[in-house]
């Protein structure tokens, strides 16, 4: 049974077994989505063509830098079965604070990839000399 409430701060609050869990919600920024997955079928028809053309790419670069690999490896195909804009993260007895790995990872590390992989100075040309 899990019934989370919302206590007087705002904050979530359940139970589990018998502890009290603290949680707050954490949501995704604009262009992400979270997704739930479960292994699908094998791969499909269309899809081990695609696979196969891979290998035989991969087989043949292999081959010219001198490696050989024996072994195929088996694709796994995952199936979106639902998906979420936001999650909960939860504490016992406290509210995860900022520094919590999965706050940190969507609030910091996101925006931090999104500003490293973005459009920009390029940063040879700031260290030529006269500029």
């Amino acid at each position: 049974y899990w019934a989370p409430e919302h206590d007087k701060d705002g904050n979530l609050e359940a139970y589990f077994r018998g502890r009290k869990l603290k949680g707050r919600k954490v949501t995704l920024p604009n262009g992400y989505k979270g997704s739930v997955v479960k292994e699908g079928a094998k791969e499909d028809d269309s899809l081990k063509r695609n696979t196969d053309r891979l290998r035989r790419k991969q087989l043949e670069e292999e081959e010219m830098d001198g490696d050989e690999k024996d072994e195929e490896e088996e694709v796994k195909v995952l199936e979106e079965v639902a998906n979420f804009k936001e999650f909960a993260v939860w504490g016992h007895e406290t509210v995860p604070e900022g520094d919590d790995a999965f706050v940190k990872g969507v609030e910091e590390w996101i925006a931090f990839a999104a500003a490293m992989h973005a459009p920009g100075i390029d940063v040879q040309d700031e260290q030529k000399p006269g500029r």
